[in-house]
Formats: C-alpha cells, structure tokens, sequence
C-alpha cells in the first residue's frame, strides 16, 4: 500500500489482472504467488487477491513493490 491508500495489485503486460479490496492494515504485508500449471494466484497477508492464466509455461514473473516501507526478503516455493 502507499501513504494515499493503495490495495495490493497483481499486473501482467500494463494491465491490472487483480487488485485488492483496500490498503492492508498493517505496515508489512506478505505478497505471494502461488503458480500450478499455468493459472498464477496472488495473496496478501494470505487473503486471495485474485489470479491469472500464463500464455506459457516459462513465462517469467517479476515482483515489483511500491509505497512506503522496506522489504525484508523474499522467497520462491515450487508446487
């Protein structure tokens, strides 16, 4: 989120795939990905925000994070 209120969004190619309902309360929030096959699912704090399908399998992903605050790290899990 940022200090005018931002939901957490999920963008694929410019284009707003998902977005959340509101700013997430809290300061530090958890973004994750969840990927099977093709269909992508995006979470904040473990709330579902939303999904996309991929055109390809390989298809590259790249989190990208604005607002306020400071990210404390990431990680990828293989399902």
């Amino acid at each position: 989120g940022s200090k005018d209120g931002s939901p957490p969004m999920l963008w694929v190619d410019k284009d707003v795939k998902a977005r959340g309902d509101a700013q997430p309360p809290r300061e530090q929030v958890t973004l994750s990905f969840v990927r099977t096959g093709r269909k992508v699912e995006f979470y904040c704090d473990g709330k579902l925000i939303g999904h996309t399908w991929s055109e390809k399998l390989d298809q590259p992903y790249y989190l990208w994070v604005g607002g306020k605050g400071i990210m404390n790290g990431s990680k990828v899990v293989e399902r």
